[in-house]
């Protein structure tokens, strides 16, 4: 937590907004109980992937930051409107403090996370893109992320679980290409549409 909390005063310093405070609020959101993927090791998995293996992408590096540490802040699996509340959220612990460029920007950005229409912002994409990584993971993590967004639809029975499951992974796999930047679908794409392939199998194979 130590290396994401300065990665966030450096965030803070650049951008001239709330530190300590708003990652009070951000250590809270992304720590409660109900989550077992969308957690902060979520976010800082993210992060890392911006700044260690993609350093370059970017034309408002800030924005695309910012939205990615908002971006699911607000997780309630019952609701279809996180990322909408998610936005509230940001705007409310960080006040007026965002340029009002900045702010809709960063708003643009979280929403395109909601992954239901296409995306023709590059920087826009380049947090879609990052943000579905985690479909490109090698199969073992893969394994893991499935099941935990299981765990965090534990309330849903069974077979209505699979079809919605299904729907979203099929969604996925339909699109092509997958990832909107050249150096995150040369990494990405093959290995996601293979996942997203045996996962939907093994989702019909359950009885």
């Amino acid at each position: 937590m130590m290396a994401l909390s300065e990665t966030w005063e450096k965030l803070c310093k650049d951008l001239k907004i709330p530190c300590g405070a708003v990652f009070e609020v951000i250590k809270e959101r992304y720590g409660e109980a109900h989550r077992f993927y969308h957690g902060i090791a979520h976010v800082e998995s993210l992060l890392k992937l911006l700044h260690d293996d993609f350093p370059t992408l970017g034309k408002d590096r800030a924005a695309i930051e910012l939205a990615l540490w908002f971006h699911d802040i607000v997780f309630d699996p019952h609701a279809r409107d996180n990322e909408e509340k998610s936005v509230e959220l940001m705007r409310s612990v960080i006040g007026k403090t965002l340029a009002p460029a900045l702010e809709r920007k960063v708003e643009d950005f979280i929403l395109a996370t909601k992954h239901d229409g296409p995306v023709t912002d590059p920087d826009a994409q380049l947090v879609v893109d990052i943000d579905l990584s985690t479909l490109g993971a090698p199969p073992e993590d893969f394994q893991r992320y499935s099941e935990s967004i299981r765990k965090e639809y534990f309330w849903k029975p069974e077979a209505e679980y699979r079809q919605g499951r299904k729907a979203t992974l099929l969604r996925f796999l339909n699109q092509s290409p997958l990832y909107h930047h050249l150096p995150l679908r040369h990494r990405f794409e093959a290995p996601a549409k293979r996942n997203l392939t045996e996962a939907l199998a093994e989702l019909r194979d359950v009885p």
